[in-house]
C-alpha cells in the first residue's frame, strides 16, 4: 500500500497522541492494551499538540526570516515608468523605496 506524504503525517500524529496519552494515564508504550480518554482530556492533548506545532512553525518562520536579504530598499528617485507628481518638490520629506516581492518569504 502506497502512502502520501499527508496520510504519513496524519498516522504519525494519531501515533503522538495516543503516546501522550499512554504516558498520561500510565501506560507503558508499546502495550497492546485500549486507552480511553474523556472529551475534555483528548481535547486538551490535541490543544497542546497544535500549541507545540504553532510555536515550532513560528521558530523556524523566525529564522528563515531573520536569515533573509530585505526586500525593502530605499532609493533616491522614483521608477521612471512612474510619473512625479507636479506639486512635490524636490526638497520635501518623501522618500522612494523599492520592494522586492520575490524576496518576501512565502509560507
Amino acid at each position: 500500500m502506497v502512502r502520501t506524504r499527508t496520510e504519513k503525517r496524519r498516522l504519525q500524529k494519531e501515533q503522538q497522541v495516543a503516546e501522550a496519552a499512554a504516558a498520561i494515564a500510565g501506560v507503558p508504550t508499546g502495550s497492546r492494551e485500549m486507552i480511553v480518554l474523556c472529551k475534555s482530556d483528548l481535547q486538551a492533548l490535541i490543544d497542546s499538540s497544535v500549541q507545540r506545532g504553532i510555536k515550532e512553525g513560528m521558530a523556524a518562520l523566525a529564522l528563515s526570516l531573520s536569515q533573509a536579504p530585505s526586500p525593502v530598499a530605499r532609493v533616491n528617485s522614483p521608477p521612471k515608468d512612474e510619473e512625479q507628481a507636479p506639486s512635490v518638490s524636490a526638497s520635501s520629506s518623501y522618500c522612494y523605496v523599492k520592494v522586492n516581492f520575490g524576496a518576501v518569504p512565502q509560507m
